[in-house]
């Protein structure tokens, strides 16, 4: 047992010895933090919608290493797997600091991701603006359906309910 840490209480002692590991390895965890911002943060897979499988993903950096603003940007494809044509299909890549604290996200365009019939691969590029205190990135895909023109729907259940009056 370390000096200064009464042994007497094993619970008191426990919690003693946990502040004073607190106090000592402080400037350490502040070291560690910036050595962290060097490095990539965590990926992770998050939401996925059902319609759709993520073929690749992948972030690539763009420009020389030696730059100090490097391009990043979010590439891969994805799959239609369900019976009908997708609209309105985002990518999303969010990013979190250490604490869990949510600092913003990129979105791929809405054009870009539009009207994906049954069984196409999408491919999606998307540059990124990923906060320098960002040590994980939760990537997600959202997709709709495509739903049919308002007036053709309207004239079928029209025509529908005139044939069975």
């Amino acid at each position: 047992m370390l000096k200064g840490i009464a042994a007497d209480d094993e619970e008191l002692g426990s919690k003693r010895l946990r502040q004073f590991l607190a106090e000592i390895t402080e400037p350490v965890v502040a070291e560690s933090q910036l050595v962290q911002m060097d490095t990539s943060p965590k990926f992770e897979h998050g939401t996925i919608s059902p319609n759709v499988t993520v073929e690749c993903v992948t972030i690539r950096v763009m420009s020389d290493s030696g730059e100090p603003n490097q391009e990043l940007r979010l590439q891969g494809r994805i799959r239609n797997i369900s019976s009908y044509p997708l609209d309105d299909v985002k990518c999303v890549l969010s990013y979190f600091g250490g604490d869990g604290t949510f600092l913003g996200l990129d979105v791929t365009s809405f054009a870009q991701m539009d009207d994906i019939e049954l069984g196409e691969v999408a491919p999606f590029d998307l540059e990124l603006k990923m906060p320098v205190e960002a040590v994980r990135c939760v990537f997600n895909v959202h997709a709709k359906r495509v739903l049919q023109d308002i007036g053709v729907a309207l004239a079928g259940y029209v025509s529908s309910t005139k044939s069975k009056g």
